[in-house]
């Protein structure tokens, strides 16, 4: 609403008042009378448009630092790497000591075992005379030979062709026999001849071999 000017309008009034009545010459004007009250608020005008944004202000001090976190778990261990290169050879060491003697083993013996009856030879008889004189007679050959073992029987009395010699073999052996021919085994050989004849024993195959 439009506030209104009251003093001015209550004197037009009266002006008008007195015109209507025909009175004479103008009176005396009459004293102001008071201000009129305040007027209603008007209303509130519209928002205005918004302004401009104001500048960025300036990057604030920076704030300290944290503290540090709890250390995380290992990590799984790693592939193992190649192997490095071989390195170079020491220099060789000192000879050692000679070391002790060791006992002489069974060998050839160059005294021979004489028989004239039934016996079972050992490994040391390496070189029997068998004499026949008295009859015929067998000869066992050793339990136990190792490979290679040889036994050499004689007819230092000439006498197989007479009285044979028999050599037996022991359980679980073979021997060759002499009177046929080459690679016939069995367990025993019958020696008619004179002279000499050798046994090798052969380990793997468990069997005494001419040579």
């Amino acid at each position: 609403m439009r506030r209104t000017n009251l003093p001015a309008e209550v004197d037009q009034l009266r002006a008008l008042l007195e015109l209507r009545q025909g009175g004479g010459g103008g009176g005396a004007t009459g004293a102001t009378g008071p201000t009129g009250g305040v007027g209603a608020t008007g209303a509130t005008g519209p928002v205005g448009a918004t302004g401009a944004a104001g500048s960025i202000g300036s990057t604030g001090a920076t704030g300290p630092g944290g503290a540090s976190g709890a250390t995380g778990p290992s990590g799984t261990i790693g592939a193992t790497g190649p192997a490095g290169a071989t390195g170079a050879g020491g220099a060789t060491g000192p000879t050692g000591a000679e070391g002790a003697t060791g006992p002489t083993g069974p060998g050839i013996s160059t005294t021979p075992t004489r028989l004239t009856s039934a016996t079972t030879i050992t490994s040391a008889d390496t070189n029997v005379y068998a004499n026949t004189t008295g009859g015929s007679f067998p000869i066992t050959m050793p339990a136990s030979p190792t490979d290679g073992e040889t036994h050499t029987f004689t007819d230092n009395e000439f006498q197989w062709t007479t009285n044979a010699l028999t050599i037996d073999a022991n359980a679980g052996q073979q021997i060759e026999d002499v009177a046929l021919t080459s690679g016939n085994f069995g367990a025993s050989t019958l020696l008619t001849t004179q002279g000499s004849v050798t046994f090798q024993y052969d380990l793997v195959n468990t069997r005494w071999i001419q040579v």
